[in-house]
């Protein structure tokens, strides 16, 4: 068979796989978007080229065998991008800091760069070549060093001292993906001294396949254990219910009981029933306390229950752990029901808001919609039988 079909099937493989991981990250984002929102970009740019040059070698369309030289510019968002996210996976944060927009000005200016020399067929022009050349090389090796003593920090030396095989999981992808982004920068690098010294030429079939390689090993390991997109905390969570690496794990001793949260919870021992139960509890038992810090967190620090629509299903999706597994701290380790966990929840709220002057500007009604609820009348009864007096009295009274 002729070699550039080869190719032509191995890109096409190749971007199949890349698609998989693509639409993967697009239905787990939610559960932690801001992870996962850099891979997604820089496996979106991987897939385009890879699918543009195997439809062209497999004479699918001719236009194209790669991206045209103006839009090559682009690639170089990858590096800052993965940059990123290291940052966002060894932080764990749903918030998008803006300050990080910065780190897109070199890119996006590289990115005009490339356009200007394209669109104006400038790529044999040794001073523009030599100025190109000597930019992206520090503009990489900084983000490469950038990268390295993020991951040493942020990632390796925190999970130093801890044998659990979620946290090695975690620190192995980020190596891994470390060394694919060394090996793909030294390549982008090579090809931009070529540039320089032979002036512009298309990519070799012989050598192309190389960094396709490299993106095919990450679209397989992302598909092999998708877990490995989330950070540090949720990783955690949402792998624990994994028979196989809780087994190869060294056991972790049971933390002290706290008593923050005794209102709402407990963590005695209980008698569990049900095979399904007994195997959570197996599976939860070092977790629990820490399952209900960010349920408590979530609902009094996010104000989560303020939309009148939240079930436990959103709050698992919210927290990124399994539905079952807050079925079980709910059923076992809470003093309510959810739903009166939620309805407790909610006239602490109006309490807390009443207390800060909320009424002064503000009606019952208006209370009564703030802290989750579709109608007044529910939120009246709820609030009496639960503090033992009207909204009204209870303002009345915090104001005398």
């Amino acid at each position: 068979m002729d070699t550039q079909i080869l190719q032509g099937v191995f890109y096409v493989i190749s971007a199949s796989f890349g698609l998989l991981a693509f639409l993967l990250m697009l239905f787990s984002a939610r559960s932690n978007i801001h992870v996962n929102k850099y891979i997604i970009l820089i496996l979106s740019i991987g897939v385009l080229r890879t699918l543009i040059s195997g439809t062209y070698l497999l004479k699918i369309q001719t236009a194209f065998l790669d991206l045209p030289p103006m839009y090559k510019g682009s690639l170089a968002f990858c590096i800052v991008f993965f940059y990123l996210y290291v940052k966002s996976l060894a932080e764990d944060t749903q918030q998008f800091k803006w300050k990080n927009g910065i780190h897109l000005l070199v890119p996006l200016g590289l990115f005009v760069y490339y356009y200007f020399l394209g669109k104006n067929n400038l790529q044999h022009h040794k001073v523009l070549l030599l100025l190109n050349l000597l930019v992206t090389i520090a503009y990489m090796l900084f983000y490469w060093f950038m990268s390295l003593s993020l991951i040493r920090q942020k990632i390796t030396k925190n999970l130093r001292g801890l044998n659990e095989s979620h946290f090695r999981l975690l620190r192995n992808w980020t190596i891994f993906l470390f060394i694919i982004f060394s090996l793909g920068i030294l390549r982008y690098a090579t090809l931009h001294a070529q540039f320089y010294w032979q002036g512009y030429i298309k990519p070799r079939p012989h050598i192309i396949p190389f960094t396709v390689a490299l993106m095919s090993a990450v679209y397989l390991k992302i598909l092999i254990s998708p877990e490995i997109l989330l950070g540090i905390p949720k990783l955690r969570k949402r792998i624990v219910s994994s028979p196989k690496i809780f087994e190869s794990a060294t056991p972790v001793s049971k933390p002290a009981k706290k008593n923050g949260h005794s209102e709402f919870w407990h963590f005695d021992e209980r008698e569990i029933t049900g095979l399904l139960d007994i195997r959570l509890k197996e599976i939860l038992d070092n977790s629990v306390e820490s399952l209900v810090d960010d349920v408590e967190k979530l609902v009094t620090d996010r104000h989560f229950f303020r939309n009148h629509h939240m079930t436990i299903k959103e709050v698992s999706l919210e927290l990124g752990i399994p539905y079952t597994h807050l079925i079980y701290v709910f059923k076992y380790h809470c003093k309510y029901t959810f739903t009166e966990y939620k309805t407790r929840k909610r006239i602490d709220d109006a309490q807390k808001l009443i207390s800060l002057g909320y009424l002064k500007h503000n009606t019952l009604e208006s209370l009564a919609t703030e802290v989750g609820y579709a109608s007044y009348n529910p939120f009246f009864r709820s609030f009496k039988t639960i503090v033992g007096m009207s909204p009204n009295d209870f303002a009345t009274r915090g104001s005398g």
